[in-house]
């Protein structure tokens, strides 16, 4: 992600933001309501188009993906949420079995 802005109408959420997220690496986006987490990953996502900047996935700009490349794409990353329904993404190809989780009440 390189000098991504994105926001709501006139109210801009996210300013400049430059964001590198690598092969197997496994992050947790947290922040105050209203402070941009869900808009990060709809960005990555490409559920939400920036105002500007560039949001890069294996050196191409997802901006220029069509619709079958655009849910290749997808296929390729995940994103789970945690018992608090707190966005949680990770940028793998693969993950371990004992990862993951069924959901139970206290986060359906």
């Amino acid at each position: 992600m390189r000098g991504v802005s994105c926001g709501y109408g006139d109210r801009v959420i996210l300013s400049n933001v430059d964001l590198d997220l690598h092969r197997g690496q496994v992050i947790g986006v947290m922040g105050t309501s209203g402070g941009g987490k869900t808009t990060l990953l709809r960005l990555i996502g490409r559920q939400l188009t920036p105002i500007s900047g560039q949001v890069m996935f294996d050196g191409v700009d997802i901006a220029t993906l069509d619709r079958k490349g655009l849910y290749a794409l997808r296929r390729r990353m995940g994103c789970s949420s945690s018992a608090r329904s707190s966005p949680i993404f990770r940028c793998s190809t693969t993950w371990p079995s004992h990862c993951a989780s069924t959901p139970t009440s206290a986060n359906r």
